[in-house]
C-alpha cells in the first residue's frame, strides 16, 4: 500500500512540476513585445462603445475599449495594484503640495511627443465647464 501511494504521489508531483515548467515558459513568452503590425486586441461585449472621448465615456463598453487604447500617468497592474504607466519618476515636495512627474519618452499614434503640456491641456479640458465631464470631480483638489 505504501509503495502504491508513493508512486501516485511521485506521479502527481511530476505532473505538477511539468505544469509549472510549461506555465513559466508561456509566461516568459507572453512578456516579449509583439511588433505593432501584429498586435491585436479582441474584446467581447454586448455592444460597441457609444462614446469615443475618454473624458465623457461613462458606459462600461466605452470605458473598457478606451482603457485599452490610452495610457495615463498610472494604471492598474495585473494584481489590481497601481503602477506607473507613463511616469518614470515621481518627486513630492517636503510640504506635500507639489508633485513633479518625470515622464517616459512616448508618442501619440500620430507620432507627436507626449509631454507635460499634453497632460496640462487634457487636465484643463477635463475641468472646463464646456466639456461637462462627469469625471471633473477627480481634479477638484488639484
Amino acid at each position: 500500500m505504501k509503495k502504491k501511494s508513493f508512486i501516485v504521489a511521485a506521479l502527481l508531483g511530476s505532473v505538477l512540476i511539468l505544469f509549472l515548467f510549461i506555465w513559466n515558459e508561456q509566461r516568459e513568452q507572453s512578456r516579449k513585445l509583439v511588433p505593432v503590425e501584429e498586435q491585436q486586441l479582441t474584446i467581447y461585449g454586448e455592444s460597441l462603445p457609444t462614446q469615443p472621448d475618454v473624458m465623457l465615456a461613462i458606459d462600461p463598453s466605452s470605458q473598457t475599449i478606451l482603457s485599452h487604447l490610452y495610457e495615463g500617468l498610472y494604471r492598474f497592474g495585473a494584481d489590481g495594484s497601481i503602477e506607473p504607466a507613463l511616469v518614470e519618476k515621481l518627486e513630492r515636495s517636503e510640504d506635500g503640495t507639489v508633485y513633479t512627474f518625470t515622464l517616459k519618452e512616448s508618442v501619440t499614434t500620430e507620432g507627436n511627443a507626449i509631454d507635460a503640456q499634453t497632460f496640462v491641456d487634457h487636465f484643463q479640458k477635463l475641468v472646463d465647464v464646456d466639456t461637462n465631464s462627469p469625471f471633473s470631480f477627480l481634479l477638484a483638489d488639484v
